[in-house]
């Protein structure tokens, strides 16, 4: 893992922070851990969802003129 220098101060509910701290608790890793866990996995996990979307667009057949958007409602008139 690369060095960790930023922070990020995110509010959660008190329901959410208890969730947390039993799941921190479970795995047998500080709060800080775990939720930086779970920030990564989904991250990445996007960012690799993102990179496979973007590589069949580029094998896939473009339409007319190119406005379709990847995810439709997220701009464009693809929704």
């Amino acid at each position: 893992m690369s060095k960790l220098t930023h922070r990020l101060d995110v509010p959660v509910s008190e329901a959410d922070m208890e969730a947390l701290i039993a799941l921190a608790a479970v795995a047998g890793v500080t709060k800080a851990e775990y939720a930086r866990w779970v920030l990564r996995r989904a991250i990445w996990g996007e960012m690799s969802m993102l990179r496979t979307v973007a590589r069949s667009a580029r094998v896939m057949p473009s339409d007319d003129d190119g406005t379709t958007p990847l995810h439709p409602g997220r701009g464009g008139s693809g929704a």
